[in-house]
Formats: structure tokens, sequence, C-alpha cells
């Protein structure tokens, strides 16, 4: 901000850029300090809107207002889905269901002005990461991590109502904290990182959920698999091995540790007797979903083409909420069309990141985290989920950068540390 002669005020766009950057930190903080304060979650909307209001007047300051792929294809997305809103057996429900779609594209929007260089991509992750960190130990020292397991409790519940949803941001912190332990040379920056990754897995193992907890480990040997060597070589078979060894090691601890069986052990106990036809030991969680994975499919058969319109399995699939698999969701609500106009952004983006062939951490870490987020849609609903979005829009514009300056994302790196 500067004063001139006239004590008129004029707003320069570096504070104004500033201004967003900070307000982008506030409110990646405040996903996880809301649940530290009431004060703190009275404020997080005026947060919000706040940034997207920078974010704009930033924008309008560059007097570049140019969509890229990612803003592009969500926004047809979201014509897409109100569209598939009209015919929704409950189309007041499905309208109303469309303002997380809004919500995704106005943050994405306001990321994409925000995100300009690498040192900012890490800065929304770092702040995922103090985020978790000091949500833990909030729990842990006012005694909220003292769950009865036995009794079959989960951490979030209380807090957020879905233990489902408190694990979600965990796992993406989780996630930001295994970037961070691979690719930062600092012993004791990787340290500091890699006791933030195991508080962040304690707390992923109370919630019970398994396929939260399974992302940030399948994660790093995902990266791990693509590392090169000075030689150029990648290390695939000892990588497997490891992986391997540690994957039999873990799951003789959830299975023998009775803190890890009686939180996170049984429920993968349970998937796998499931998978194997062992149903009768399978819990109710995991043959409800199923049934719900079952149903979902059903309904897709009845109107294949358009779906039933959007949000229509949590109206008429019998159980008042989603099916908990993004795939049949996508196909029950809005048909084959829907689905493939959705995923079809996926795949596209996941086939140039490694077909770019780069060795740089943040191209191997986005290849790595848009591989098991297809995983985890297969048990979760994501296509209105925040945080899933923003590490596909900057999976996005790392690609486009590359592509753009037509070299390896490492060698423009080398150029400027502060940009891609």
């Amino acid at each position: 901000m500067k004063i001139n002669m006239n004590k008129t005020i004029t707003i320069r766009r570096p504070t104004m850029e500033s201004l967003a950057v900070l307000l982008m930190c506030l409110y990646t903080l405040f996903m996880y300090l809301i649940y530290t304060s009431e004060a703190i979650a009275s404020v997080n909307s005026l947060v919000l809107y706040a940034f997207l209001g920078c974010a704009a007047l930033t924008a309008l300051f560059r007097m570049k207002l140019k969509l890229n792929r990612y803003l592009i294809w969500y926004l047809g997305f979201v014509v897409l889905s109100t569209f598939a809103a009209v015919y929704a057996p409950h189309q007041q429900k499905a309208l109303s269901s469309l303002y997380n779609l809004l919500v995704v594209f106005g943050l994405a929007f306001a990321m994409t002005v925000v995100f300009t260089s690498q040192k900012r991509m890490e800065l929304f992750m770092r702040c995922l990461v103090v985020g978790s960190v000091i949500l833990t130990l909030y729990l842990r020292a006012t005694g909220q991590l003292d769950i009865d397991t036995e009794a079959g409790e989960r951490l979030g519940n209380e807090l957020t109502g879905n233990a489902n949803g408190f694990a979600a941001i965990y796992m993406v912190a989780a996630c930001s904290s295994v970037y961070f332990v691979l690719s930062k040379r600092s012993a004791v920056a990787r340290l500091l990182y890699w006791i933030a990754f195991f508080l962040q897995m304690f707390a992923l193992t109370l919630s019970g959920g398994r396929k939260f907890f399974l992302v940030p480990l399948l994660l790093i040997y995902l990266m791990m698999l693509q590392k090169q060597d000075k030689k150029g070589r990648r290390h695939i078979i000892i990588c497997t091995a490891v992986a391997l060894v540690c994957a039999w090691l873990l799951y003789s601890a959830l299975l023998n540790v009775p803190l890890l069986y009686d939180t996170v052990g049984h429920r993968f106990e349970s998937l796998f007797d499931y998978t194997t036809g062992i149903s009768q030991t399978s819990d109710a969680s995991t043959m409800e979903r199923a049934r719900m994975r079952e149903r979902a499919y059903e309904l897709w058969l009845e109107a294949p083409l358009f779906g039933h319109g959007f949000d229509a399995f949590s109206q008429i699939g019998g159980w008042g909420v989603y099916s908990h698999c993004n795939y049949l969701e996508l196909l029950c609500n809005q048909g084959i069309i829907g689905f493939l106009f959705y995923y079809a952004f996926w795949l596209y983006l996941l086939v140039q990141l490694i077909r770019a062939k780069s060795n740089h951490p943040l191209m191997r870490f986005f290849i790595g985290l848009l591989a098991c987020f297809l995983i985890y849609d297969y048990g979760a609903v994501s296509y209105n989920s925040i945080l899933t979005h923003a590490f596909i829009l900057m999976a996005c514009l790392c690609l486009e950068i590359q592509q753009k300056n037509q070299a390896p994302l490492e060698e423009n790196y080398g150029k400027n540390q502060n940009t891609l």
C-alpha cells in the first residue's frame, strides 16, 4: 500500500497478492484449527470470502483472467452437474448441493492466482502439515485422543460428526509430509517432517479409516519407485521388495498390536475377508458399503447414458447419503457421460505427467498422488472435495509450466529457486 503526496491511498498489486497468500495460509490452517476454538470457526467463512476477493482483485490487477485447463474442465463439470440437477428426483436438494462445486471452483480460481511458484505450492502443503500437527497436539493436551477403541469409537466422530471427514484432512496432510520427507536435503527438516508424519498417521489410525491410512503409505512407494539415481536408473525391484516386506510387517502389527487392531486393524481384516469371499466375518461397515455400491450399479443400469440426476443416489439410493464410491456415484447420478467427462481429464493429466519423464520431486509427487487418488476414489466420493481438487490443480499447473517452457521441470527450477 502506498500513500502519495495528495494523501490518496493506492493499492499496489504486490500488496494485494501478498494479502491473498496470507489469507490462503489462514484458510488452510483454519481447516484444522476450527476444531480447537469456536472463535476460529466463526471467522472461517469470512477468511474464505476475503481470500476469494483478494485473489479476484489480484487477477484484475494483472490484467490476466485466462482460465487454465483445470478451471476449464471443472467449470464444464459444474455446467454438466447443473444440467443433471434439472432432472434429479428432488431438484431443490440437488441445486443446493451444487454449492459445494461452486466453492471448489472458486477456491481453485483463487489458488490459481496464488500458486505461481513452487514456493507457494509448498507453502500450502506446509500449512496442511502445521495445521494437522497443531490439532493433534491440541487433542492430546485436552485428552480427546483417549478414545475407547474397544467400544468402536473413532477419532473425529465427536469433532466433525463424521470420522471420514476428519480422516480426509489428515490424509492430505500426511501426503504433504511424505513430499517434504522425500524432497528436502536437510536432515533436520526431514526429521521434523517424519515426526509430523507419524503424528498424522497416529491420528489416522485412531480415526479407523482404512483408505485414508493406506494412501500416504502407498504414496511413499510410488514416489520411491519413480526416483532415478545419478545414472538415470530406477530401482524398481529393490523398492518393490522393500515395500512388500514393510507391508507384511505393517499388516502383522495391525493384527497383533491391540491399539492398532482395535482401531483400524480389525477393519483391514474385515476387508481382506470380504475380498477373499469370507464375508461372514466382515464387519457391518464393509458389508453396508458393498450393498451401496451394488445399489448404485443397479441404478446406473436403469439410466446408463445420463444417470438419474445430480446427487440422485442420496435421494433414491435408500441410505440418504452418498454411495462411498466416486466411480459409481458419478455413473448413478450423471451416467456414462458425466463419468467419462470427469475421469478423462484425470487420465489425461496422469498420462502427460508420466510422459514428461521428469525426476523433479513435485512431478513424482503428483504422479504418485493422482494414482493414489484413483484408488482412493473406489471408497470415497471426492468430486466435490476441496483438498483433493487443490492437488489436482497444482499438478495441472506444474504440467502447464513445464510444457510452456519446453524443458524439464528440474531445469526451470534450477534457474530460479522461487519459480517452477
